[in-house]
């Protein structure tokens, strides 16, 4: 290949369309196609490593920048799930510190070490997806009640009034729910964990990675369940083998958030007249 049909080549165009997509796709194909043209940057590398022509090692370093930010975009996009914008499979669970519960004690993560599996489900008192999905998480736990091998824990990252603590000691004491649940007041437990639905779950494993995420099952209404994703990823997780499906989409209620103001700046002094 001579300089003018290397100087010609569109490599220039294949990097930013490498930006403009990784932009608009999910990040397993936007991790695919920066492979693809990272591939191109390197064989052009490859190309002119033995010319000295200066026009061409400018452009070079220009694709050397751009090949960092590809890596970089890949890196960011392999940090994500396919529906979960803050975890993927495999990823060490954030987990929480001292969030109050119904029992009135502080919990974290950390004391729930003897466990096997942990179950964590982000829920609400006010949801009504939730509130369907209140008798299945009971008889989830119940389920392995024999052993102390698998716990679930329900987390309320709800800023609504009506899920307050008082409100999640009523709705506990009503459904006399066998597992924790907690209060996550300022949501940051839900924000760390990238949920936003409710009901939302996760399935950790011995060492607290996330081997599962999302949806509990394959349908809200509990006569139409046909696959139990969580209590299979739960079954496969206890003896050790593979998951068939470790992501599905969460149903259910928006997390409700409460809205961040940006700051009013100051209004600029008049001088005096």
């Amino acid at each position: 290949m001579t300089d003018t049909e290397l100087e010609n080549r569109p490599c220039h165009a294949t990097t930013a369309a490498a930006f403009l997509s990784c932009g608009r796709v999910i990040a397993p194909a936007c991790a695919d196609r920066i492979h693809q043209h990272i591939t191109v940057v390197l064989s052009f590398a490859a190309e002119t490593s033995s010319m000295s022509n200066p026009r061409l090692h400018k452009r070079l370093g220009h694709f050397a920048l751009g090949l960092f930010f590809l890596v970089t975009l890949a890196g960011s996009a392999s940090a994500q799930g396919k529906y979960n914008k803050m975890l993927a499979i495999g990823d060490q669970a954030p987990g929480w510190q001292d969030l109050l519960g119904t029992d009135d004690a502080r919990h974290s993560l950390e004391e729930l070490n003897d466990c096997e599996v942990i179950v964590v489900c982000f829920t609400s008192n006010t949801c009504l997806y939730s509130v369907d999905y209140e008798d299945r998480l009971i008889a989830l736990q119940k389920k392995y009640a024999d052993s102390d091998d698998v716990r679930v824990v329900a987390i309320n990252s709800n800023a609504v009034k009506a899920d307050d603590l008082d409100h999640m000691k009523e709705r506990a004491g009503e459904k006399k729910f066998p597992f924790l649940y907690l209060r996550d007041d300022d949501q940051s437990v839900a924000r760390t964990w990238g949920a936003i639905y409710t009901p939302e779950f996760f399935v950790l494993n011995r060492k607290r990675q996330v081997v599962y995420m999302g949806a509990m099952d394959d349908s809200t209404n509990p006569d139409g369940v046909m696959t139990r994703y969580v209590e299979l990823a739960v079954d496969a997780t206890l003896i050790h083998s593979d998951i068939e499906h470790t992501e599905t989409a969460a149903r259910g209620c928006a997390i409700r958030m409460p809205r961040r103001r940006k700051p009013v700046p100051d209004p600029i002094s008049q001088p005096d007249r």
